[in-house]
């Protein structure tokens, strides 16, 4: 499934690509820049429309990023919030630290900036403008999690049941549950009568209402219960 969706030729993680669309209908902006790391998928959607990863931008010569209008000397890989990692001035903590997928730095359009920064404060993102002057100006982050949410349920289809998916094997792979199904829940973006009952199962052992439905509450718990598996699988 894909970890991406395109918009305005840019990769947004799914993750923000619904808060991403509800900001361009609010201020009427064109996004110029979101993912920039180096997951292939990303990658090609960026080459795709005559756009660039951080490691490119960073490995090309002055006169290739002048071509690309790239102004200003670009931070090092590994530390922008479009690759998902601290630069040390949008948020707290060590640079180069991994970052949420809805932290991931966007850029839009110079004159587009006042309207996308009001449409996201009345979005409840508090967003911040870390670089409000000079070549960065266009850079947007947001400081709160969306909580732009349609619910995921038995009929759904996109993204976003892959995503969850995703999320339900890392879980089920490192914190194995006697409760849940025998198989691994699968990797699909269709949210079927499989993907429902994995889902009832992690609700019940998070302490949830086992009903099948995934709205906000059971997808801040499920995204808590992955990272908590992401480390300790890393252990």
């Amino acid at each position: 499934m894909a970890r991406f969706v395109e918009i305005d030729g840019c990769p947004v993680p799914v993750a923000k690509a619904d808060v991403v669309r509800e900001c361009k209908r609010r201020s009427g902006g064109v996004l110029q820049s979101c993912y920039r790391g180096d997951d292939p998928e990303g990658v090609a959607i960026l080459n795709r429309n005559g756009k660039h990863s951080q490691r490119q931008i960073v490995n090309a010569t002055a006169a290739e990023r002048a071509a690309w209008g790239v102004l200003g000397t670009p931070n090092p890989v590994g530390r922008s919030t479009h690759e998902g990692y601290s630069d040390g001035v949008a948020y707290p903590g060590p640079v180069g630290r991994p970052l949420e997928d809805w932290q991931i730095g966007e850029d839009w359009r110079d004159e587009d900036i006042e309207r996308v920064m009001r449409a996201y404060t009345e979005m409840g993102l508090a967003p911040i403008h870390p670089y409000a002057a000079g070549v960065e100006y266009h850079h947007v982050n947001p400081t709160k999690p969306p909580r732009l949410f349609r619910p995921l349920k038995r009929g759904s289809i996109g993204p976003r049941v892959g995503l969850l998916t995703h999320r339900i094997r890392i879980i089920e792979q490192h914190h194995p549950r006697a409760e849940r199904p025998k198989k691994l829940c699968p990797y699909t973006g269709r949210y079927g009568d499989a993907v429902w009952a994995h889902v009832k199962a992690l609700q019940y052992n998070l302490g949830l209402k086992p009903d099948g439905i995934v709205g906000p509450v059971t997808w801040r718990n499920i995204e808590a219960a992955a990272r908590k598996a992401k480390k300790a699988a890393r252990r």
